[in-house]
Formats: C-alpha cells, sequence, structure tokens
C-alpha cells in the first residue's frame, strides 16, 4: 500500500510492565481455540501423514537406490509424498549473503523510545534439522544467563543439529554477542522442531502452550535439483491438501500465525503458468491465512527511515495463487543475512533468500504482539488483526502502486504498525476485532482532514476453503467466507478495496469493485477531502458457520472517531505538513496545566510553552516558519496524560 510519511517516534513515555506470554495468556490463546475441531484436525492429520508414509516407503521399496532424505552439494532434500509416481520432496529456501531491518528501532535504545525485544515471547521454527541450542547467541540474559533461550522436544540424540534452522533462529532470536547477528527479538525464546511432521507439532505447540508466531523457511521447489521441470502441471498456484490444513490450523485457532517463506523459485520455469514468468508458489505458500513472505534486496532509506528505493531479489518466488488472491503477502529483507550457525558454538555465516526474509518478518511481527500487549492490559492481537496491520503499514515498492504478485502489500514496515498500535491507544487509528453474523452488516462514521491520507484494511481468518489438486489454474476462488468493506465520502463518492486485475495480474492493481477472492482488503484514499466518511464491513451470501470474525485497522494523519465516547487526551493537529503554522486542539479532563512542546528527531526540545487548563477544550497555534524542514512531534502533557502527534514542516 501507498505510505506517506515514516519517522523514529517516541511510541509512548514509559511502559512499565512488559506482559510477555504470561501463563494466564496462554491459558486465554488456548480457551479461543476450538477444541473438539483441533481434535478431528488432528486425527486427520495423523491419517494423511500415514498415508504418505505408505507410499513413500512403496516409492522407495520400488526405487531401492532412492533415500527419503537425502543431500545434493550441501542442501538436504527430505521426500514428504508421492504424486502420481513422482517423488514430492521439501528443501530450505536459501543461497548466500546480509541484511538490515527496522525492528531494532523498537529494541531499548533503538530510537523508539520503548524496550520491546521478545521479553517473554516464543517464536517456533521448524526447519531441517533442530537449532544448536548451545551457540552462545542463544545463551540466556541476567539473571538467566546460563540458560539457553531454545528448546528442542523432538530432538533425539541420534539427530544433528542444522546449519540452516541455525541461522533461521538466530535472525530471529540471537542475542548480539556478535552486534552484526543480533536478531529481530533478541531476548525471545525458540521452540525448534524438524520439519518431518510440522502440521501436527504446530498444532500441539498451539493447543498445549499458547504458541503465536511459527517460522517455516522451507517447502516444495518449482524445479528439481538438475533445475528441471517435475511437478504436476496443476501443482503451482494451486489450493491444495497442504494450504487447506494450514488454513484449518489458523481458523480453529484464532491467534495463531504461521509464517513461511515464499520460495527461491524467481528464476525458475513454469510452462503451465496462470501467468507468464508468474505463478510459483506451492503447497502452504498459497494458504489465505497464513503470512507469506518475499525476500527483497537491501533497501535505501533517508535520515528519516522514509523507504526510498527498494528492489526483489530475483530468485523470490511470485504469486498470484490460481484464484488471482495477492500472494506473496509481505516482503521481508533476506538478502545477505549474518546469523549464528552449526559449525561450532561461536560460528557465523551468511546467507540469502526468502529463508532468511521469513525470520526477518517473523521475529518483527512477534515485536508487535508485544507491544500491543503491552499496551492493552496483556491482551495479544488475533492472527488476522496481526496480518492485516502487517499489511496496512507495509512500505509499497516504487514499480507498482498498490498490492501486486511480487511484494505482495509491500516492505515490512514493523515502526510504522507499532505506530498505529500506538495511535489507536490514544485514539489517533482504530484497531477493532468484531464477528458478523448472517445478514449482518458492521458501520462506523469519522472524520478525515483535507489532504490527510486515509487508510482501512479488513482482515478476517476464512474457514479452510475446497482443495484444487488436479485442476490446472483453477479460478474458483478459496474463499469461503466473502466479507467486503467499503467506504463512502462525504460527497457520496464510494471507495473499493484494492484487487489484483484478473485480466492481467501482474499489471496495476484496481479499486473499481468490490474484492471476491482476498482475505485481506484495503481501501487507500490518497487525497481526501475534510468530513465524514462511513465504513461499512459487509457479507455477500450465507456465513459458514453463521458467523465470522474480523479485524479492521483505520489510520489517518486527521483520523477522529465520530462518537460520543471518545476518551480523553484526543489530540488533532491541522495542517499537517505545515507551513507558516500549525493549529492544534487538546480534550482536557483536568484542571492542571499543559505543557505543550515541539521536539525535533534529535530529541531537541524547539518549543515549549504551558498552557492553564481549567477548560474543556485547550488549543493554539504554533509560527512554524522559523523552523527547519523536517520531521518533529508535538507533544501535550497534562497531569499523568500524555499525548503526541508527528508533525512534518515544510
Amino acid at each position: 500500500m501507498k505510505k506517506y510519511i515514516l519517522v523514529i517516534i517516541v511510541l509512548v513515555a514509559c511502559l512499565n510492565t512488559s506482559y510477555g506470554q504470561s501463563k494466564e495468556q496462554i491459558e486465554t490463546i488456548i480457551s479461543a481455540s476450538l477444541k473438539e475441531k483441533n481434535a478431528a484436525l488432528l486425527e486427520k492429520i495423523n491419517e494423511s501423514n500415514n498415508e504418505k508414509t505408505i507410499r513413500i516407503d512403496a516409492y522407495l521399496s520400488q526405487n531401492p537406490g532412492k533415500e527419503r532424505n537425502y543431500f545434493v552439494g550441501d542442501k538436504k532434500y527430505t521426500i514428504v509424498d508421492v504424486i502420481n509416481g513422482t517423488p514430492i520432496a521439501i528443501t530450505t529456501h536459501n543461497s548466500d549473503a546480509a541484511i538490515a531491518t527496522r525492528a531494532n528501532l523498537l529494541h531499548n535504545g533503538g530510537g523508539a523510545g520503548v524496550d520491546i525485544e521478545g521479553q517473554g515471547m516464543t517464536v517456533g521454527v521448524w526447519d531441517e534439522d533442530n537449532v544448536l541450542v548451545d551457540h552462545i547467541e542463544f545463551a540466556g540474559h541476567f539473571p538467566t544467563a546460563s540458560i539457553p533461550r531454545v528448546t528442542t522436544p523432538d530432538y533425539s540424540i541420534n539427530q544433528t543439529y542444522g546449519g540452516h534452522g541455525t541461522h533461521v533462529a538466530g535472525t530471529i532470536a540471537a542475542k548480539g554477542v556478535w552486534s552484526d547477528a543480533k536478531g529481530m527479538a533478541p531476548k525471545s525464546t525458540i521452540v525448534s522442531y524438524t520439519w518431518d511432521t510440522d502440521e501436527a507439532e504446530a498444532l500441539n505447540e498451539v493447543t498445549t502452550n499458547g504458541l503465536l508466531i511459527s517460522n517455516h523457511s522451507y517447502g516444495v521447489p518449482a524445479v528439481d535439483a538438475d533445475g528441471n521441470e517435475y511437478l504436476d502441471a496443476y501443482y503451482m498456484g494451486c489450493y491444495i491438501g497442504a494450504a487447506e490444513v494450514w488454513d484449518e490450523i489458523h481458523f480453529n485457532n484464532p491467534y495463531y500465525l504461521q509464517v513461511v517463506s515464499a520460495g527461491n523459485n524467481g528464476n525458475s520455469p513454469n510452462s503451465n503458468a496462470s501467468t507468464d514468468g508468474y505463478d510459483k508458489l506451492t503447497g502452504e505458500k498459497n494458504s489465505k491465512n497464513n503470512l507469506v513472505v518475499a525476500n527483497a534486496q537491501d533497501p535505501t532509506m533517508d535520515g528519516n527511515y522514509v523507504l526510498t528505493a527498494i528492489s526483489i531479489n530475483s530468485s523470490s518466488s511470485q504469486g498470484p495463487s490460481d484464484d488471482n488472491r495477492i500472494k506473496p503477502d509481505i516482503t521481508g529483507n533476506g538478502t545477505g543475512l549474518i546469523s549464528p550457525y552449526n559449525n561450532a558454538t561461536d560460528a557465523y555465516a551468511n546467507s540469502t533468500g526468502t529463508s532468511m526474509a521469513a525470520p526477518n518478518v517473523a521475529g518483527s511481527v512477534l515485536l508487535l504482539q508485544q507491544f500491543y500487549s503491552d499496551l492493552n492490559n496483556g491482551e495479544f492481537m488475533k492472527s488476522a488483526t496481526l496480518k492485516g496491520l502487517v499489511c496496512h503499514t507495509a512500505d509499497d515498492d516504487f514499480v507498482k502502486i498498490g498490492p501486486d504478485p511480487v511484494y505482495g502489500w509491500g516492505l515490512l514496515n514493523c515502526l510504522e504498525a507499532a505506530y498505529v498500535i500506538n495511535d489507536d491507544f490514544y485514539n489517533g487509528a482504530k484497531i477493532l476485532e468484531g464477528t458478523l453474523v448472517n445478514g449482518d452488516t458492521y458501520t462506523t462514521t469519522f472524520e478525515a482532514g483535507a489532504s490527510s491520507a486515509v487508510s482501512a484494511t479488513l482482515c478476517w481468518t476464512d474457514p479452510a476453503g475446497i482443495n484444487q489438486a488436479g485442476s490446472i489454474n483453477s479460478t474458483l476462488p478459496a474463499l469461503v467466507n466473502n466479507l467486503d468493506v467499503s467506504i463512502t465520502g462525504p460527497d457520496g463518492n464510494i471507495y473499493y478495496p484494492w484487487r489484483l486485475n484478473p485480466a492481467s495480474p501482474t499489471g496495476n492493481a484496481l479499486r473499481d469493485a468490490v474484492n471476491d477472492v482476498d482475505t485481506v482488503e484495503n481501501i487507500d484514499i490518497d487525497t481526501p477531502i475534510a468530513g465524514t466518511y462511513t465504513l461499512t464491513v459487509s457479507h455477500q451470501g450465507l456465513l459458514t458457520n453463521d458467523a465470522q470474525d474480523y479485524s479492521l485497522i483505520i489510520s489517518s494523519a486527521g483520523f477522529v472517531l465520530s462518537t460520543n465516547s471518545i476518551t480523553e487526551n484526543v489530540l488533532n493537529i491541522w495542517p499537517n505538513p505545515a507551513k507558516e503554522s500549525l493549529n492544534f486542539k487538546f480534550a482536557s479532563t483536568s484542571d492542571a496545566s499543559c505543557l505543550v512542546q515541539l521536539v525535533d528527531l534529535q530529541g531537541r526540545t524547539v518549543y515549549t510553552e504551558n498552557m492553564l487548563g481549567g477548560t474543556a477544550v485547550i488549543k493554539g497555534q504554533l509560527n512554524t516558519s522559523n523552523y527547519a524542514k523536517g520531521v518533529y512531534f508535538l507533544t501535550l502533557k497534562q497531569g499523568s496524560k500524555n499525548t503526541f502527534k508527528k508533525v512534518v514542516i515544510q
């Protein structure tokens, strides 16, 4: 989606409590799961795994020179099924090179004024082999420095620790003994599994331990080790059994989010592609409810951390799914990442691929869960909220405006997502979780200022769709519950969400009608007129299960909910950007005086005024003509309350 400005911000002046994942929170997550459906799903997964094992054993018996686990060079392959006599193997998604991320801005001393490093949080890592537990980068932090932050529930004495899995886990959780290798969430813990029975193990971790995020940097490649096409014609882009199962896991467990690499098939052929040069996603990469990650080269940013240039790594697998869904979902930076390796307890390596981009994203979104929990009394976002927020705040690439089947919604912007969470806390944005029942609609109104771009995103975790295995490039939507979002402007104009052009998925995305295939629907109003806007969430047809949970995110620099229940300390500013002057208005509920300050990005206070309280509204005007162009923060403090807004002076 189109981005307008990104700045380093003081998110909250003080966070006294970091919740992490407490016993009570884990119980809350588990209690939201559908126990009976999970039991039936586990039985279905185990039955499917047994059937696959029978097919694999039969193939190996008929081909005595073959092995289930084999290497081509140092790259491991594992046969996971046999389809029409062809062995289907999974492998890791990496090659070689270094990475950068904005997640560290949320770290202690990172510039955002918070200390969000994954404290008390856990990420699941499924990979070819277990993570090297004793690596120095996985040592604990004071006062438990001697206790490793990695557990391996399925490790056995005959197994080896894997370099790839260790590298992936380090991208998420390395503590930074070597600063270049510091992970996204350096104080988080890792639960490490091998990939053999990932579906059943992930389901168990979610239902037993309340797992929120897992990373899967592997998948079925588009070509064999010799570069030849070998998959059935329908396979790529198809909504098959793996996609169906992972969607069911998500639907039954509304707080869980699987982060999965898109694959490194970007330069591989697909002679049966729905769109020439595209359509290279396999298996669970075509799920509706997970977060599929593409891989970008190192991005270029200016001094204010605004993205100025980005290019995709050519090896990153392209979508869309066969039903024209926007896949991949998001882009991470997985090019040339330094991270721990398994050669020794102090060994490192650099690597490139969606294998690295996925944990870059997984560790970052874990921080967003932690930050949201800290601001919301220990509550976590449902996975649809987290996914919607990530897509809502992504930095659009400069190739095409809007989503596309290369970058998805754009480059992960962890800081901007944290800013929306913070704005929701102070009523400068809205993050809402609701439920639609059959025949129902949800409507809300809000005020938007002129030229203050508006963005709204609807996301939901959809029931599993119909398995399309065997159907080549089937356009039958995998979508089950078809929700819609629209916004009606003060002039009666109706704004619709982005969607890929069915006639040309690789061309510019459209926003001219409802979206009938995606579970993420985003509306961007680039140049709104000032006034009242009405947002409507509705549905088409009958809802499976008679109801559908959904998540909604609304943000704008001039956003104000049209409601009498707005909480205290709402700050409105205009115009923004400002040239000669800046107006502000603050809803006061105290007789205390109000301290007004303008602060630059270096933390220097360039303007201070102490205004008398005792009135319902505190308002004023600043002369901004004498200040240097750039980004500032207008902060207001009254008693124990404080709030702020970012300001651009031109």
